[in-house]
């Protein structure tokens, strides 16, 4: 059995236990919402109250790729009327 790439639990587990590269596959398959809270809490949050800083860094930057592709027109899907 091996860790679940979609599975908030085993994510947040990851970022408890200081998993830098199990946290950065989670962020990497897509299929966790880094901003989405678990018991309250954000993945940022949790890392940053436990004092994990290079996952802090690793959470941030994935925050930023993902504001900063919701803002790009070139990754907006154009609809056509």
């Amino acid at each position: 059995m091996g860790l679940q790439y979609f599975d908030p639990v085993q994510f947040f587990a990851a970022i408890r236990r200081g998993d830098q590269l199990a946290v950065e596959l989670f962020v990497a398959s897509g299929a966790v919402a880094v901003d989405e809270p678990l018991d309250g809490k954000t993945a940022l949050s949790l890392a940053m109250e436990i004092d994990k800083p290079l996952i802090v860094a690793a959470l941030r930057r994935a925050d930023g790729t993902a504001l900063a592709s919701a803002h790009d027109p070139a990754t907006q899907t154009k609809v056509e009327a």
